[in-house]
């Protein structure tokens, strides 16, 4: 639907995605990201300035702990999300540089569009992973929890009440994010 536009028309483009793309932000986040990029690259020019400047000398960043490590070429392949020792170790790489924050989601396989109750055996697991996280890096690092929508106020409130003696920072996207009573719902329910 884009190909062959103008990238320096991104109105254009961002208003052709929006007519098909519906509910894929995050393809329409990543192609009007890469306009910004081609016309600043173009330009010889950073994006910010492009943008109305620069607000800010330095941000904080994170890493996102993705489920898959390993070489792929000899087939060896740890998960982060199955493998015990994986979510003690792989932070602390992480940590180890001066990042001071890991996102993760140990609750997939993401189901935006059916947002469900997680089972025992899922909330087990997600309170383990967060357990075994903090006690890896201590207080060097802050907790990011993200769900991608997933789940239904009821089985969001449930995990959030799991997560808390761990204090993340968030609790991110736990329910279907245009849903706005059903966000206000989990915020209610918990101090994450």
């Amino acid at each position: 639907f884009v190909i062959g536009c103008d990238p320096h028309d991104i109105a254009t483009i961002s208003a052709r995605m929006d007519a098909v793309a519906i509910g894929n932000w995050f393809a329409k986040a990543a192609i009007e990201m890469a306009c910004w990029d081609i016309v600043g690259k173009e330009l010889g020019r950073p994006v910010y300035d492009l943008l109305g400047g620069k607000v800010h000398e330095r941000l904080r960043s994170y890493p996102y702990l993705y489920p898959e490590e390993g070489d792929p070429e000899i087939g060896h392949r740890r998960d982060v999300y199955s493998d015990p020792d994986l979510p003690a170790e792989r932070p602390c790489e992480y940590v180890k540089p001066g990042l001071t924050a890991v996102t993760f989601d140990p609750v997939g396989p993401y189901s935006a569009f059916d947002p469900r109750q997680l089972s025992l055996e899922a909330l087990d697991h997600a309170e383990r992973f967060v357990k075994t996280l903090r006690e890896a890096v201590g207080s060097d690092a802050d907790l990011l929890f993200g769900t991608h929508g997933q789940m239904t106020p009821a089985g969001a409130i449930r995990l959030a009440r799991r997560l808390e003696p761990y204090d993340p920072l968030w609790f991110e996207e736990p329910v279907p994010p245009d849903n706005v009573a059903a966000m206000a719902q989990v915020a209610q329910a918990t101090s994450i």
